[in-house]
């Protein structure tokens, strides 16, 4: 199994929150039943990984497993469900295709001639809005981009390595979070409103932008900056830095959700043998699993009717937490990379 994740920081783990239009930091105050969508990958038999989602725990199997594949974001517009991910084709080359799946039937958003990944995806009426990165084979390096309605639409001159994590559409406006390699060679956090980039790293260290959300006039982004000797989970509000970490361990945070004066935010940090799932609110961090129970991290955030959800991870087996505590599930190998609820 080869995963084609760029795994910047650490351990993090591949959420979308974005959905149907909507703001991410908008939790869902509706009061009926709360149907559960997981998109992930999950291992077969051969030892392939085999893109998928669940329903309310009910496994959709989107590839064959003839291939590697993972499915990483998930949106859900009325009756239609749509996937974003990868999947590798089946001959020599083995190129991973960027895709979405739409309520099962599978789009191509590049022709496998060198890697891409989908990564994210969100629909705003009917635009479909799917970030991710292509490998250019002019200028040899990795490249952001996002697709609308299979467009492809380039985000860098190409010149240098970049990657797009996450798209959010609220009202007319496009924002995309990731990195780009800066004059120093090392990858420099930004996000991206309607094509312009706005930097939140100056580049002597590694940053990266995971995941971002909006909330009024202000801009929230997670992610991770190097302190010169390790990771330190960190957040952005409107380009002003909040540290997570403690600066002595590495951390990193994969997924923020605001939700009226509240700031959520999972990741993990390492303790001295393995790696901890974590969430912090406001700053304030807990430990969702215990490094006695191996390596671990946490990814996607929604909230529904009060409740916030969680996924992650432990030692390759998924995982999802419903107000700080788990809830079982009988998948021995896999991840969860994006959730919602509604």
């Amino acid at each position: 199994m080869r995963s084609l994740l760029n795994n910047p920081a650490l351990y993090f783990f591949v959420v979308l929150i974005s959905f149907t239009a909507c703001r991410k930091n908008n939790p869902s105050k509706a009061t009926g039943p709360a149907a559960i969508y997981t998109a992930g990958m999950l291992v077969s038999g051969t030892g392939s990984s085999v893109a998928a989602y669940w329903k309310d725990g009910v496994l959709q199997e989107l590839t064959s497993g003839n291939t590697d594949a993972e499915a990483l974001g998930i949106a859900v517009s009325g009756y239609d469900i749509y996937v974003a991910g990868y999947e590798r084709k089946d001959d020599a080359g083995n190129m991973a295709v960027a895709k979405y799946w739409k309520n099962g039937v599978p789009v191509a958003l590049t022709d496998g001639n060198s890697n891409a990944v989908a990564y994210s995806i969100a629909i705003a009426g009917n635009d479909i809005f799917v970030a991710g990165y292509e490998y250019n084979t002019a200028t040899l390096r990795m490249n952001a981009r996002y697709w609308k309605n299979g467009v492809s639409m380039p985000l860098t001159d190409g010149s240098n390595w970049s990657y797009a994590y996450k798209v959010l559409v609220v009202g007319k406006d496009v924002y995309i979070c990731g990195n780009e390699n800066g004059p120093g060679g090392g990858p420099v956090a930004k996000y991206w409103k309607n094509g312009v980039p706005v930097n939140l790293t100056d580049g002597p260290h590694s940053a990266f932008a995971m995941d971002i959300a909006v909330s009024g006039n202000d801009v929230y982004v997670c992610g991770s900056e190097s302190n010169g000797t390790v990771s330190v989970a960190k957040y952005w509000k409107n380009g002003v830095a909040t540290v997570l970490g403690n600066g002595t361990k590495s951390s990193g945070a994969s997924a923020i959700l605001v939700s009226g004066n509240d700031v959520h935010i999972s990741g993990n940090e390492y303790a001295s043998l393995d790696y901890k799932a974590r969430y912090w609110k406001n700053g304030t961090g807990q430990d969702l699993t215990a490094e006695a129970d191996g390596d671990g991290g946490a990814g996607s955030l929604f909230m529904y009717n009060n409740d916030l959800y969680i996924t992650g991870s432990l030692n390759g087996k998924p995982l999802l937490w419903k107000n700080l505590q788990l809830v079982p599930n009988d998948i021995p190998e896999g991840s969860f990379h994006q959730l919602i609820v509604q």
